[in-house]
């Protein structure tokens, strides 16, 4: 295991996921396939939610775009990383950062904006995004992203129109 590796393992109580992670890191280890082995590594401890902050910074800057989708989709990534991961250069790390429940307002409207259909489709299809978010989406100029968000928007809309008419009776 490389310096990293080690400090993060030995900094923390990880046996337990030891135990679970060892079968896939020896099996990636074998037949000389080291390299496997320590992108396993590193791919695991970004979806850890026991890490340190810090260490998921350190992985927000590796050079494997799937591993920086894998800290974008840990849920205890913070919001500061959350808006840095936002401008990377790979819609699929820009989609997860838009679908982590910790993304705030100002980095959804940014990612709202987006150069990717696909990310600004993947935000108007989520059923938990902030209503101007959405509100700015019905107006894109690809319609099937602005399609999906009023789509959207009238789900939650009569979901709540519902919720208010239960709560009156």
């Amino acid at each position: 295991m490389d310096r990293f590796t080690q400090r993060t393992f030995r900094h923390h109580d990880v046996q337990a996921s030891w135990e679970r992670m060892s079968k896939q890191v020896s099996l990636a280890f074998t037949g000389g396939n080291r390299m496997k082995g320590f992108f396993l590594i590193r791919y695991l401890l970004a979806g850890s939610s026991v890490r340190r902050v810090r260490n998921l910074y350190r992985l927000a800057k590796h050079s494997s775009s799937k591993i920086r989708q894998h800290v974008a989709e840990n849920s205890v990534c913070p919001v500061g990383l959350l808006a840095l991961l936002s401008t990377d250069e790979y819609p699929e790390v820009r989609m997860a950062v838009a679908l982590n429940r910790n993304t705030d307002l100002e980095t959804l409207m940014f990612l709202s904006k987006d150069e990717s259909p696909d990310v600004r489709f993947r935000i108007a299809s989520a059923s938990y995004m902030f209503l101007p978010v959405l509100e700015a989406l019905t107006a894109d100029d690809n319609p099937y992203v602005s399609a999906r968000a009023r789509r959207t928007l009238s789900r939650l809309c009569s979901k709540n129109m519902e919720a208010t008419n239960k709560w009156k009776k």
